[in-house]
């Protein structure tokens, strides 16, 4: 008979995406040390570091893609060309006017190149499990001698991978700390510049440079064209904990809803009352804030934000018509999952989305999720019948925690 609810993800083993990413540098120093609080370089070392991309991929990417402003920027010491501007849709003649831009200069950045290029893919849902955040890649290819950006500061934690060319890097003070996304650097900078660096150094193929989002940063390309990987971090903040708080106190009580009293800007006495019901409304928000569940939804929010892993999905979706007790299948070992049970159902978590099945194959359930070898139907344990397995399996191949193979 399954217990009360109890919430909490399967074991799994650690993704190599963090790891492989910052060696030698450990992940529990990376994380007390320098996750959001510094900024810190990672060299290569003598044995090199392996890269999801090299500069005959992206000359390849380059040559077979067309050219749209959704997956392109051209900038010139921060100055934006806008892809409109090159070419008008269809132009045959695009990729060369986009390289000319490259030959005089200008910094071409591959947007979310992730999302069409498979070993950047692999590395982002590695990433994203290690660090329970969204990831995005651009890729920034500068040719020699030049400059895409002026100093800035990015609203997202960043890591940037060297993978061919050498770029000089200049780090400055920075006027605002972990700045939300809308807080820009033009808002918050002191002067028309960020005055002097206080570092500079060169990244060179395989080194690895992080930094906490508001860190003011410009680089500049040394004698060979440069390109390096920016993998942005959007984890979730505290902030967005608390403001679902507080919209969720608004939607359940009416009194965050009524109207400031009018005369209270200009009633000394109604602005006093005023003062205690703000602090009324305030302690109001903290009894109605329920933190299980409010951290519950900050992980579905996580969750959303993640790419799933399907691929192969189709396949399996024809595979599973003729699945029987013999099959092997196989847990898909990117995708975390969340496991809760009650009275009468368990529930399954993964991909953004709740797969709720009987309490009675509980036991099968926590096999399944926690399974970390190929398997097949027939191996599962407890009471369940042979077409009862064959049943909860195919209904996990189809709702993709499962592949055939």
């Amino acid at each position: 008979m399954p217990g009360p609810s109890t919430p909490g993800r399967a074991a799994r083993e650690p993704s190599p995406g963090l790891a492989a990413l910052i060696a030698p540098l450990p992940v529990d120093r990376f994380t007390t040390e320098f996750r959001e609080r510094g900024h810190v370089r990672i060299p290569a070392g003598d044995g090199g570091r392996t890269l999801p991309l090299s500069l005959a991929d992206v000359d390849a990417i380059l040559a077979q893609s067309s050219i749209r402003s959704t997956d392109l920027r051209v900038v010139a010491d921060g100055r934006e060309t806008p892809i409109a501007e090159l070419a008008a849709p269809g132009d045959a003649t695009a990729l060369e006017l986009l390289y000319d831009c490259y030959r005089k200069g200008s910094t071409l950045v591959l947007k979310f190149l992730d999302e069409r290029w498979p070993p950047l893919r692999e590395l982002c849902a590695g990433l994203a499990a290690d660090l329970d955040a969204r990831i995005q890649v651009n890729v920034y290819l500068t040719p020699p001698g030049a400059r895409g950006l002026t100093p800035h500061y990015d609203t997202h934690d960043v890591f940037v991978v060297q993978v061919s060319g050498t770029k000089h890097w200049r780090i400055y003070d920075s006027p605002y700390l972990l700045p939300l996304h809308g807080q820009s650097y033009a808002r918050h900078r002191a002067g028309p510049d960020p005055g002097p660096p206080v570092e500079e150094f060169v990244l060179r193929p395989g080194d690895v440079f992080y930094m906490p989002r508001g860190r003011v940063h410009d680089a500049l390309s040394r004698d060979e064209a440069s390109l390096h990987l920016t993998i942005g971090v959007l984890p979730v903040l505290w902030a967005s904990v608390v403001r679902d708080a507080v919209e969720t106190a608004i939607e359940r009580d009416e009194r965050f809803r009524r109207a400031v009293p009018a005369g209270t800007f200009a009633d000394p006495g109604v602005r006093a009352a005023a003062e205690s019901t703000v602090g009324e409304l305030l302690d109001l928000v903290r009894e109605l804030a329920e933190p299980a569940q409010l951290l519950d939804r900050a992980e579905r929010n996580a969750e959303v934000g993640r790419r799933p892993d399907l691929g192969g999905h189709l396949l399996d979706l024809e595979a599973v018509r003729s699945l029987d007790g013999d099959t092997t299948v196989r847990r898909r070992e990117r995708v975390p999952v969340a496991l809760e049970t009650d009275a009468e159902k368990v529930h399954l978590r993964f991909h953004g989305k709740r797969v709720s099945l009987p309490a009675r194959v509980d036991e099968q359930v926590r096999f399944i999720s926690a399974a970390r070898e190929p398997f097949r139907p027939a191996d599962l344990p407890g009471g369940l019948d042979s077409s009862g397995r064959v049943v909860l399996v195919g209904t996990l191949v189809r709702e993709g925690l499962l592949t055939v193979g």
